[in-house]
């Protein structure tokens, strides 16, 4: 905005600013097409919500959390498992690993190299 001053009046004169486009941190389809490799690996936690063990991860391994994909979420209660990718740009599988010697409730394993990260569309469901 920009106040004008014109035979005595004030007048407020409002600007649109130019479109600035917002881009995500990740594309997942910009990566994908580049070549851009993902770690996925199976996540094994123990009685906390898979959110709060991807919060942990991800400060654990000081990433993004835009780095890791999972599909869907699993129940808090008892020991699950589930699978999700982490861009292997930004976490590596050493540090994945030594996740293990922690005291943390969550444990990884079967590391492998994926051309694309999980989605929720790849989600076929739980099993008991």
């Amino acid at each position: 905005t920009k106040t004008l001053e014109s035979g005595g009046e004030q007048r407020i004169s409002v600007f649109k600013s130019p479109k600035v486009e917002r881009t995500r941190k990740r594309k997942l389809d910009a990566m994908s097409s580049t070549g851009t490799q993902w770690l996925q690996f199976v996540l094994e936690k123990r009685n906390i919500e898979t959110m709060d063990s991807l919060v942990r991860l991800v400060s654990f391994c000081r990433a993004q959390p835009s780095a890791l994909s999972i599909a869907g979420i699993k129940d808090k209660r008892g020991i699950t498992t589930q699978f999700f990718t982490a861009c292997a740009a930004s976490i590596s599988p050493k540090k994945l690993l030594s996740l293990n010697t922690t005291s943390m409730p969550i444990r990884v394993g079967n590391l492998k190299y994926v051309k694309q990260p999980l989605s929720n569309a790849q989600l076929l469901g739980n099993r008991f």
